[in-house]
Parts: structure tokens; sequence; C-alpha cells
């Protein structure tokens, strides 16, 4: 129809809003990775076992971060 009671066509899905703040902790957190990633390899860890005895790496730590900064 071209006109509707309501002023506007519906729509069939509502917008997913992402405040700034939610933003800003996803930011945030990719940060902490950067950083972890920064000082385990500046104290020449170049992996760390996690709780499951799998390696986890410092560059592979600021590569995720950088990741998670940028989708933010």
């Amino acid at each position: 129809m071209v006109f509707h009671a309501s002023g506007h066509k519906p729509h069939s899905q509502a917008k997913l809003e992402v405040s700034i703040t939610d933003r800003l902790l996803v930011t945030m957190a990719g940060a902490l990775l950067v950083f972890g990633g920064m000082f385990r390899a500046q104290n020449g860890a170049a992996y760390v076992l996690n709780w499951w005895r799998e390696p986890i790496y410092a560059y592979g730590l600021i590569i995720a971060g950088i990741v998670v900064i940028l989708v933010a």
C-alpha cells in the first residue's frame, strides 16, 4: 500500500541499536588483549599455557586485540 495509518511502511524487523558504551566496552576488551600480549612479549614469554594446557601466544593476543578494536 502507498498509504499507511502510521505514516510509513512497517518494517519486518526492528533495528539493533548498539550504544557507545557497548562499543567502548568492546574496545576496552581489545585494548586489554593488546596490552596483555605486549606485556607477555616484553617479558620474554613467547607463550603461556591456559588451564586446558593449550598454548596462548603473545603475538596472537596482540593480533586478536587489534581485530577486536577494529570491529568495535
